[in-house]
């Protein structure tokens, strides 16, 4: 086994590794400019290349040389046929507000400190704690997916501090809910959706999947 560690000034001084395992080789970016943090990263990324099987589809150079948006439509085909649409769906559907903040940036090029930043400009913008570590949580299967998710073992999701259980309506306030809900034709939706979720138990995904039938 062959491997070097460098630094590429043009590319913000940060530490690349070129090595070679198993006859095939690693050109990959460590996004770090500290050397000793760099050192321990490739050696990480050694021991995980040694213990599994050459990549034959080449998975981390063709993903790491994608940003967000082209990443999830290419993922989003090779799963189609292992997974629901609901769940092609959602993932898409997490990803658009990655896809605005990272804009073009290839996800070989990611960092610890990116997640970081985007969970801060999230929470800034009041989004919950849940919906925030669930659009990351696509971001890490496409790092997983691309063999890219070992840089990020210091990676933390952000603590949810919602109570567990909500606080149900007492009958006055349901009451008062419907008699709003009615007052207005525009608001149709809404009433018929509290109906169901108050009588019928049912969840959100569960009222949105409702098909009205023909009369």
């Amino acid at each position: 086994m062959i491997y070097h560690l460098y630094r590429r000034p043009k590319k913000n001084g940060a530490f690349w590794m070129d090595l070679r395992v198993n006859g095939c080789r690693y050109r990959e970016p460590l996004g770090t400019r500290d050397k000793g943090e760099a050192h321990e990263l490739m050696l990480k990324r050694i021991d995980q290349l040694k213990t599994r099987a050459p990549d034959p589809q080449k998975r981390s150079k063709s993903y790491g040389t994608m940003d967000i948006k082209s990443a999830v439509e290419t993922y989003c085909k090779e799963r189609r046929v292992q997974v629901s649409p609901r769940m092609v769906a959602y993932w898409k559907e997490q990803a658009r507000p990655l896809e605005k903040h990272f804009v073009d940036l290839k996800l070989k090029r990611f960092t610890v400190e990116h997640l970081s930043e985007y969970q801060n400009a999230r929470l800034s913008e009041g989004r919950a704690p849940k919906t925030i570590n669930g659009e990351v949580s696509v971001l890490r299967q496409l790092l997983k997916h691309a063999k890219l998710w070992y840089r990020f073992e210091d990676y933390k999701p952000i603590r949810n501090t919602k109570p567990p259980v909500g606080r149900a309506l007492t009958e006055e306030h349901q009451a008062r809910l419907f008699e709003v809900a009615q007052s207005r034709s525009d608001w149709l939706y809404a009433y018929t959706a509290a109906i169901l979720g108050a009588y019928c138990g049912m969840r959100a995904c569960e009222i949105r999947a409702l098909q009205m039938e023909g009369c």
